[in-house]
């Protein structure tokens, strides 16, 4: 990988990064319990609890891609950075962009989800 597509690689890993951290201090809020004390009736409870579920399902999304981008700021910098963890070719700039947090190559990962 070139010097300035890794430095544009580590930009966007950063900016992508504080979005989710924002995104994900949402969520946290988004999913909090109601207090039993509010006075909405059964149906505007229930459509809180359906919304509730899924703003946690996003929040857990959010917080598990957050973690990936950690991870790969962490290695980024390694010789072993860009290459498939499965076949040990280099994974193409273009997908590491649109996926910072992958670790394998197209090929592999369809292999990997079978």
């Amino acid at each position: 990988m070139l010097p300035m597509e890794k430095a544009t690689l580590k930009n966007r890993i950063i900016d992508d990064m504080r979005g989710l951290e924002v995104h994900v201090e949402e969520l946290k809020t988004l999913s909090a319990p109601e207090t039993p004390d509010c006075s909405v009736g059964r149906l505007g409870r229930m459509g809180g609890l359906a919304s509730r579920a899924v703003n946690e399902a996003a929040l857990q999304t959010a917080m598990t891609r957050l973690i990936g981008l950690r991870r790969v700021m962490a290695c980024i910098d390694s010789p072993e950075f860009g290459l498939c963890e499965e076949c040990g070719e280099k994974i193409p700039i273009k997908r590491l962009m649109a996926m910072p947090e992958t670790r394998f190559c197209v090929h592999c990962a369809q292999m990997v989800q079978g």
